[in-house]
């Protein structure tokens, strides 16, 4: 299967994968699923999450964090919720919809003194905080496995910043972004 997540240890020359998870397990289309819902442009809109985020609070991060195991090997992405294959043209399931109700408009003014506006931005705080503890939960255990002080990311995920602060700040971890994120 397609790996969406390795640990690996490099010196010199060599790199050897420690520990993967495999597609359809992917921190990037979780976070690209809610993109979706959010109303913004999927591999392009990510970051407009990020920064809705702000003006949210976490209300719903144990609802989304249901959504996601944290295990030794890495995360599971529970599957009834997304639909991460290449033949349909949306994320999200009927499953989804239903447990969070209706996606925000495409391109609809954002006003956080709008109800609906607020309760998207505390979706998007809630996925936030799921994204940096899962996040936090592979890069510890990146450092427990190898041992080393020296990290580097690489991916879409890599671009959350905010999540990349944490993990410096709480690991205290030298972090390298690799900065050419994508799935190249």
């Amino acid at each position: 299967g397609k790996e969406t997540a390795i640990i690996a240890q490099g010196e010199g020359e060599e790199i050897q994968t420690l520990s993967s998870v495999a597609f359809p397990h992917s921190l990037g289309l979780f976070y690209s699923a809610f993109t979706e819902f959010l109303g913004f442009r999927v591999g392009g809109g990510e970051y407009k999450v990020m920064g809705m985020a702000a003006f949210g609070q976490p209300l719903y991060e144990e609802k989304i964090q249901k959504l996601i195991t944290l295990e030794e090997g890495g995360f599971k992405i529970d599957q009834r919720y997304f639909n991460f294959s290449a033949e349909s043209n949306t994320l999200l399931t009927d499953k989804f919809l239903y447990e969070f109700g209706a996606p925000r408009k495409p391109e609809t003014a954002f006003d956080v003194k709008n109800a609906p506006c607020q309760h998207y931005a505390d979706l998007a705080a809630s996925l936030q905080k799921v994204m940096e503890e899962a996040l936090l939960f592979f890069a510890r255990k990146a450092v427990e496995k190898t041992g080393l002080q020296k990290m580097v990311i690489g991916g879409d995920v890599a671009l959350n910043s905010v999540a990349n602060a944490r993990v410096m700040r709480e690991l205290g971890v030298e972090l390298y972004i690799q900065p050419a994120a994508g799935d190249a």
